[in-house]
């Protein structure tokens, strides 16, 4: 297998150096390849969520259980919504949070997304905050599944080197490395949609959750007497 490469992101997104980036870039993942970039929480092994060469080569570079889903990137709410079931109190929720970094979990569609749906039929979304993530599911077409760059049991990779370390003389690597400097946030925020609060699986928000009521009792209206009697 060649030796995968590593390549800077660029930092004008006006620029042709970034449209062509986006397409190479593209490309791999069009192929069912696997590429290592930053996101807007660690740097993760990204690849086409509908390919499925491209999901069992994550699960081989990760050395991850095959059974457990992996959380999908999409570019917009009306394309989670293809692959996911939101509740009128979800749907609010998370048009508060996205874009940025919380994994919203909910019961996944029929179209389901290979790699992704976990065995109780749930699915993780999100709809990431890079503008360069957002432009490469446009330009891809389609969402990526997305898990944090390291082997199993080891910490997630902050820098572009760090993931180079892990995997390059891995019998498993990626197609290319994807270099954007220092990353030092926490993972996603998982938070459980299913049910109603939801459940903070992983981390904390700033949004207030309001518990489900029960509808008061209307009680009767007092009669006031007819002071003309």
């Amino acid at each position: 297998m060649r030796r995968p490469g590593i390549i800077s992101l660029p930092t004008d997104d006006k620029s042709l150096k970034y449209r062509d980036f986006l397409h190479k870039v593209s490309a791999i993942l069009k192929n069912g390849g696997v590429v290592v970039a930053p996101t807007d929480t660690v740097y993760g092994l990204l690849a086409h969520a509908q390919k499925k060469k491209a999901i069992s080569r994550i699960q081989n570079i990760k050395g991850r259980n095959i059974k457990k889903p992996m959380p999908v990137l999409v570019g917009n709410f009306k394309q989670a919504e293809r692959f996911g079931k939101f509740s009128l109190k979800s749907k609010k929720l998370v048009r508060k949070l996205w874009p940025g970094p919380y994994t919203v979990v909910v019961n996944g569609r029929e179209r389901m997304l290979l790699g992704a749906i976990s065995p109780d039929g749930s699915i993780g979304l999100r709809i990431p905050k890079n503008k360069w993530l957002q432009d490469l599911i446009k330009i891809t077409g389609a969402p990526l599944v997305a898990t944090s760059a390291n082997p199993a049991a080891k910490k997630a990779a902050k820098t572009a080197g760090q993931a180079a370390k892990y995997f390059l003389n891995a019998h498993h690597k990626p197609d290319l490395f994807v270099d954007a400097g220092l990353i030092s946030k926490r993972p996603s925020i998982i938070i459980d949609c299913r049910v109603w609060p939801p459940i903070i699986l992983r981390g904390r928000i700033n949004v207030k959750l309001k518990a489900q009521t029960k509808p008061k009792k209307q009680q009767p209206r007092k009669q006031t007497p007819d002071k003309s009697q």
